[in-house]
């Protein structure tokens, strides 16, 4: 006790009096382990108390908040969120990479990229019941989870459009350049502040939404982002046609022509205008199905013969 009444009076001392400042700049040593044991201490509690969202119970269906627990309509919520925070994400990192303003987004209509708001799902499903390991191992978990789910989102875009909005060949450590080393600990980092921090304050945020209200706004989100994914899939096949010199053959896809010309999905994809361009796989070879170099208007492009090795393009 007395131990304890001790340490309290020294991070008093160097926290709450008012000499704090003047006794910090002549002694910063002093300071140092009060800061990051009051630090961790905070951690610790939040932490803590985030546990109980996985284990909080009701007596009764009718005391359960909406949304509660592991459920659809939860992981529908995470996807949305997780898309919409994708897209500030990845704008901020072209910003800062690239050095300039670049649009990040993965559908139509609307800031949304699916592969965070997928990877959100995909951690809190593979990870909710995981919540008891230690930082170490769900820190590995999510790196294989993460990788894995970035993988196969690569390859299921490459099986179905042809194209790839993302390239990680040039990159130490890479896998087929779908994914590599350093994305692998980025989402290893991510799946454990997910799980130890973000998803238990996310969902109470969600559980805060009225039921009746919950309803008819989920209702009309599934209905949208329902929509908003037909489009967007329909909208990518038709610009991969064009590139290929497919006229449109009913009034649908005239319709995708004029609103969604190449012009309008270079600027909503640019990483998939790219892939397109160059029409090469994450295999390093021209594709059977990008002939030509130049996505936009393929008279203007070089003719390519298929199968051809990248560095004999010239």
């Amino acid at each position: 006790v007395e131990i304890q009444e001790l340490e309290e009076n020294y991070n008093r001392l160097f926290t709450e009096n008012i000499l704090r400042k003047r006794l910090a700049h002549a002694y910063p040593d002093l300071t140092h382990m009060a800061y990051v044991k009051q630090i961790n201490a905070k951690i610790e509690e939040i932490k803590q108390d985030n546990m109980k969202e996985y284990t909080q119970t009701f007596e009764s269906k009718e005391d359960k908040p909406f949304a509660y627990g592991f459920c659809f309509t939860k992981l529908f919520y995470l996807f949305v969120i997780g898309s919409f925070i994708g897209t500030i994400l990845e704008t901020i990192w072209a910003f800062c990479v690239d050095g300039h303003f670049e649009m990040r987004v993965g559908m139509v209509y609307g800031p949304f990229i699916p592969v965070y708001g997928g990877g959100a799902c995909f951690l809190t499903a593979a990870l909710y019941k995981l919540y008891k390991l230690n930082d170490t191992l769900v820190f590995v978990i999510s790196a294989f989870v993460g990788a894995g789910f970035e993988y196969f989102c690569s390859w299921l875009q490459e099986q179905m459009f042809g194209t790839v909005s993302w390239d990680y060949s040039d990159t130490p450590f890479n896998l087929d350049g779908r994914t590599n080393l350093m994305y692998a600990l980025i989402w290893g980092f991510l799946g454990l502040v997910w799980v130890r921090y973000l998803y238990p304050w996310t969902a109470k945020l969600i559980e805060k939404i009225p039921k009746r209200a919950g309803a008819i706004i989920t209702t009309f989100l599934i209905v949208f982002m329902a929509f908003n994914g037909f489009m967007s899939v329909t909208a990518t096949a038709r610009w991969t046609q064009r590139t290929e010199g497919v006229p449109a053959s009913n009034s649908f896809e005239e319709y995708l022509d004029e609103k969604f010309d190449n012009e309008k999905m270079e600027f909503l994809f640019p990483g998939m205008k790219k892939a397109a361009e160059a029409g090469v796989t994450t295999e390093g070879v021209i594709s059977n199905e990008r002939p030509y170099l130049n996505a936009t208007d393929p008279d203007k492009g070089t003719k390519i013969e298929q199968g051809k090795d990248v560095s004999e393009i010239n």
